[in-house]
């Protein structure tokens, strides 16, 4: 397990926004829940509008299943997305809700897509465009997941 400190969390989405911040994009869109404290922080440091998507992966099992993907089709965001999305998410673990999310923008918006992650995890199946660290296939616990794994485990 590999437990990332709020300090060690800051500095990789600090490097992951010097990647992009010389990248033409009209909105950061975040991937709910493990999206949203990455993309406020990208959308701050790159003076882009936030928006939020939600995304489900369903699958057998709680902790490494990669089932069937449901996109919320609404995004939030205040004026649009624009043409040029950056999508973001802490981490591409097996890939499937990237996927979805960026074939969402792309197949049915007509969007132009990039994507980025804090963590890119071994064997995931989409190639981020932009990620600060690549990792095994351990579990990672985010710094502001604590309540979550206070409890035992996920929600």
């Amino acid at each position: 397990m590999i437990k990332v400190s709020w300090d060690d969390f800051f500095g990789l989405t600090q490097m992951l926004s010097d990647k992009l911040k010389d990248k033409d994009f009209d909105s950061v869109v975040c991937i709910n829940r493990g999206g949203l404290v990455v993309g406020r922080m990208l959308s701050d440091a790159l003076g882009l509008p936030l928006g939020v998507i939600s995304a489900k992966s369903y699958g057998v099992g709680k902790a490494d299943s990669a089932g069937k993907v449901v996109v919320d089709e609404k995004v939030s965001i205040v004026g649009g997305v624009g043409r040029k999305v950056l999508i973001v998410d802490d981490i591409a673990d097996h890939g499937g809700t990237f996927m979805a999310v960026k074939s969402f923008f792309e197949d049915e918006l007509g969007l132009n897509v990039l994507t980025a992650a804090v963590f890119r995890k071994e064997g995931c199946a989409i190639d981020v465009d932009f990620c600060a660290s690549g990792v095994g296939r351990e579990w990672i616990v985010m710094p502001y997941e604590a309540c979550e794994f206070s409890r035992g485990g996920e929600v």
